[in-house]
């Protein structure tokens, strides 16, 4: 649909000028690690430092986006992909008496969002808003060497990370852009679209 479309374009185009969106600098974080692999029990942890998202201002909607009008509210899902998001970081890796200084590639691939907006009294606003988690996920660990049988913990740690700090985080962004886009959107399109 046309109008869905224009309105998912003001969106992306809305998050490429905000500050902050692209690099976005992710917070430090440690994750405390208890696993077996094999007959071994390993505890220690991970904590990952200088966290940087980049690529994000190159996404674009991909495909037509979708709305469903009901009792006058709308549900809009919108997928934005580029090959070249990216998550780069420092790690520690600390397990028993080894302490190890790793980095860090992330191939993130891509987001899907649904939001649902509706008008209230005070006009149009997001009543809901979701970030699927991220699949496509590849994890690139350059020093491991003889700990590469941690690869599977540092790989759960990292997915736990962008699943929950890195989403919250564009959530946060992206939100009240959204909002603002489909007020204006709304305000500026006669007649009203037809969803």
């Amino acid at each position: 649909d046309d109008a869905a479309n224009q309105l998912v374009d003001q969106v992306v185009d809305a998050l490429k000028t905000q500050k902050g969106f692209d690099p976005m600098h992710v917070g430090k974080h440690t994750t405390e690690l208890d696993r077996k692999i094999g007959l071994v029990t390993f505890k220690g942890k991970l904590i990952i430092k200088d966290a940087t998202v980049t690529g994000l201002s190159r996404a674009a909607r991909v495909g037509d986006a979708k709305i469903h009008n009901e009792n006058g509210d709308f549900v809009a899902t919108l997928e934005l992909g580029d090959s070249d998001v990216k998550m780069h970081s420092n790690i520690e890796l600390i397990v028993g008496l080894i302490q190890s200084h790793l980095t860090l590639d992330v191939d993130i691939g891509k987001l899907q969002i649904m939001f649902s907006a509706g008008l209230a009294a005070e006009g149009p606003s997001v009543k809901d808003f979701h970030i699927d988690e991220f699949e496509a996920v590849r994890i690139h660990v350059h020093g491991l060497g003889p700990l590469d049988p941690f690869i599977d913990i540092i790989g759960d740690a990292i997915i736990t990370l962008a699943n929950s700090q890195v989403r919250e985080m564009i959530s946060t962004m992206m939100r009240p852009i959204i909002e603002s886009e489909v007020k204006k959107f709304l305000q500026n399109t006669t007649p009203a679209p037809a969803f």
